[in-house]
């Protein structure tokens, strides 16, 4: 099969898969956020301030979702496709990140001391550094749109977000 696009990346068609998985992730979101706001008010403390993270979190995530949707709706990658895409991820991240410190935030609610722990360090540090890696693939796959994969990741873009996801790296270890 020959790929369409010197670096061999579609956009269109990762753009349609990240929009269903953002758009999966944004309705169990609302679902959780509605689970939480049926709870008894005196009965779990500081669910408000879990409620405030998930819907940061869900906000995020409908536009990215949105965003995921317009640049899926393309014919052909271009240079709104790769706008649209570069900031559907960088909404997605943002979630993500919200998702995944709203959880940490509900194990305290809960007063899980072991887990409250664990879940703060993954939202810290490895999901951190993920989306980082994502962002400045992302970063460097649309700004190379139309050069090879080797040209996109020997530009400046590309060397600089390599040198930052290294320094990055060795800060959190």
């Amino acid at each position: 099969m020959r790929c369409a696009y010197p670096h061999c990346f579609n956009l269109v068609d990762s753009s349609k898969a990240l929009g269903g998985f953002s758009g999966t992730l944004t309705a169990l979101t609302f679902t959780a956020m509605i689970f939480l706001a049926g709870r008894e008010r005196g009965q779990h403390p500081g669910v408000e301030r879990t409620l405030v993270v998930f819907l940061g979190a869900f906000a995020s995530m409908v536009v990215a979702t949105y965003l995921y949707s317009g640049a899926a709706s393309e014919e052909l990658p271009g240079g709104r496709a790769a706008v649209e895409a570069f900031v559907a991820s960088l909404a997605f991240s943002c979630a993500l990140l919200q998702l995944f410190l709203g959880i940490a935030q509900l194990m305290a609610d809960r007063d899980f001391g072991g887990v409250v722990m664990f879940a703060r360090r993954l939202a810290d540090w490895v999901v951190g550094m993920l989306i980082f890696g994502f962002m400045g693939s992302t970063a460097v796959s649309a700004a190379g749109l139309f050069k090879n994969e080797s040209a996109a990741w020997d530009s400046l873009l590309g060397i600089g977000c390599v040198a930052m996801f290294v320094l990055l790296f060795g800060w959190v270890l």
